[in-house]
């Protein structure tokens, strides 16, 4: 019996999805099932599939009607039968580097279910973006709770799966429009008892799922992850790096769900949120419960954190001072402020008004 096992729901992504699992059969841990679960696949998939499997026997195929939603009742299916002690998932259209699943041992290894941070590949021009999280403390489990986007993402959580056994319902379809994955984390983050981890570290590269290169076809997202594959376990490639990382965007709508309103300081919300900042090259470590996360940050990621840090104060309270520093950072920093903004209006209201009355402003 293997030790992990890799859950991989697909629908109309075969091209994007043999380099997804070409990125799974070059890890260093060597000890998983994977299982490709085609929710309404084509042939054209299924054929697909069938050539790996007989290349790879580790991996296996369940071929499914398309189900409601995205599938997420084939999921637990699937969980049920299985013996795995650790459950990791994989979409079908995103890289893991070869040290993703050595990364969530280390990540479960006193936790029930855990999180590390993920990055989304750059387009033309744009750098990496990074998001983390420490969704151990109670702020962040209430945020949980709640379905807000602090910690959304499969591909960079893993669970016991004796965990996932013991809650009163398992993976299922998410009331629409609800993202399926935040519906189910809540589950975990609900259960007494429950040890949460947290990891800053992102071995998870993830294609955008907004802007241009949302509008690809399934083909044209293959191409674009092909040159990715081929550098993505280079520490060499530059554009990878997290310390060169955006983190603009994360940062705004961790502090947006975090209750900040009491905070004076940037620095005091960084701690509030469970982040103690660390100089970049230092390690990453595994924050369970709520302990301190490590998060690497060079000062140009720290300058992002202030302007978020600012934005989400002034937006979320009704007092002049932090609506002053808003406007003078702003003054100082036009294009990261209207960044913020922007990422501040793309949140759940009252936000978006409140992001439009600081931009009049």
């Amino acid at each position: 019996m293997a030790r992990t096992l890799i859950l991989c729901p697909t629908h109309d992504h075969a091209d994007a999805l043999m380099m997804s699992i070409a990125s799974v059969r070059a890890q260093n841990e060597t000890d998983w099932r994977m299982v490709v679960i085609c929710d309404g696949a084509p042939a054209r998939t299924v054929e697909i599939l069938q050539a790996i499997e007989a290349d790879d026997p580790r991996i296996e195929h369940r071929v499914f009607p398309k189900g409601e939603r995205y599938g997420e009742a084939y999921r637990d299916l699937v969980l049920r039968e299985a013996a795995e002690e650790f459950v990791c998932h994989l979409s079908d259209d995103d890289l893991w580097r070869s040290g993703h699943l050595a990364a969530m041992h280390r990540l479960l290894a006193e936790a029930d279910w855990g999180r590390q941070g993920v990055a989304w590949l750059p387009a033309a021009a744009e750098d990496l973006r990074w998001r983390f999280a420490n969704v151990g403390g109670a702020v962040a489990r209430r945020a949980g709770v709640a379905m807000r986007p602090i910690a959304p993402g499969i591909n960079n959580v893993a669970y016991r799966r004796e965990a996932y056994m013991a809650l009163p319902e398992g993976w299922t379809a998410a009331p629409a429009p609800g993202p399926s994955d935040l519906f189910m984390w809540a589950k975990f983050f609900r259960a007494e008892g429950m040890r949460i981890a947290s990891c800053a570290e992102a071995t998870v590269l993830r294609m955008p799922s907004r802007g241009k290169r949302a509008e690809l076809t399934p083909t044209e997202r293959a191409v674009a992850l092909g040159p990715w594959l081929a550098c993505l376990n280079d520490p060499a490639t530059a554009t990878l790096r997290l310390d060169k990382a955006d983190v603009l965007r994360g940062l705004v709508t961790l502090f947006a769900y975090s209750e900040i309103e009491g905070v004076g300081k940037f620095e005091a919300a960084m701690e509030h949120c469970g982040l103690r900042m660390v100089d970049p090259g230092e390690p990453c470590n595994v924050a369970v419960d709520g302990a301190m996360l490590d998060v690497p940050l060079s000062r140009k990621q720290r300058r992002q954190g202030r302007c978020a840090f600012l934005a989400v104060k002034a937006a979320s309270v009704e007092d002049e001072g932090p609506t002053a520093r808003w406007k003078e950072f702003a003054a100082d920093n036009p294009k990261l402020a209207r960044r913020a903004l922007r990422d501040l209006a793309g949140l759940a209201p009252p936000f978006p008004e409140r992001a439009q009355r600081l931009g009049a402003g």
